[in-house]
């Protein structure tokens, strides 16, 4: 890390050191190395930061197949970016066109479901 920007910060006194990054974003995932020095030598740390955020949208627009004539299988990629965390649902929408809104249809686990 690099200090000098907006976002990142490092405050240093007699007994500890503070690094703040104060807008936590996905580029700055990854393994830091925290390096303590004196005059008896040196000892290094290492420390794994993982941003914890909302994924993102499905990485292709869904995919229709098996049309029938009274179901279909919707089928799409996960996201690009999972937040840090894997998913755990995908919460699908059917569009009512009388009322004129998307009203929830079913959650699911994969990334495939049979619409009946």
């Amino acid at each position: 890390i690099q200090e000098g920007s907006e976002e990142i910060s490092i405050e240093t006194c007699d007994i500890s050191s503070k690094l703040t990054i104060s807008s936590g974003q996905q580029e700055h995932c990854g393994c830091y190395t925290v390096e303590l020095r004196n005059s008896f030598g040196l000892r290094q740390a290492a420390l794994n930061l993982t941003i914890v955020d909302k994924p993102d949208p499905p990485a292709k627009v869904p995919a229709a197949s098996d049309i029938r004539r009274s179901s279909l299988t919707l089928s799409w990629y996960g996201p690009t970016y999972d937040g840090g965390s894997a998913v755990r649902a995908y919460h699908l929408e059917i569009w009512e066109s009388v009322e004129q809104q998307w009203k929830p249809l079913v959650s699911c686990n994969s990334t495939s479901y049979n619409v009946q």
